[in-house]
């Protein structure tokens, strides 16, 4: 069963809000969140503000997969990582 487009926002999310709260990662989530971008890229439902902002954490995502260093790499987009969790809030 596929996810609505509020459910994979609400997951964006919760991704990026737990980045923020625990400042640690796998692989494995930034590939994740990859995955997640790409699929609300293409859809046409996705809010122009929430698109605007994808492309961002979509680098996000690909740059901290490859980060030496993933709590540093977390650390450096605290401020945009807010941002875009409230970005998110306001239309989940």
């Amino acid at each position: 069963m596929p996810l609505q487009l509020s459910d994979q926002l609400q997951l964006l999310r919760d991704l990026l809000q737990d980045h923020l709260e625990e400042c640690s990662c796998t692989v494995s989530e930034m590939e994740q969140i990859e995955r997640l971008v790409k699929t609300l890229m293409l859809n046409h439902e996705v809010h122009p503000e929430i698109k605007a902002i994808l492309d961002e954490v979509y680098y996000y995502g690909q740059k901290g997969k490859y980060s030496g260093d993933p709590e540093e790499h977390i650390t450096n987009h605290q401020d945009q990582l807010s941002n875009w969790v409230e970005s998110i809030e306001q239309f989940t």
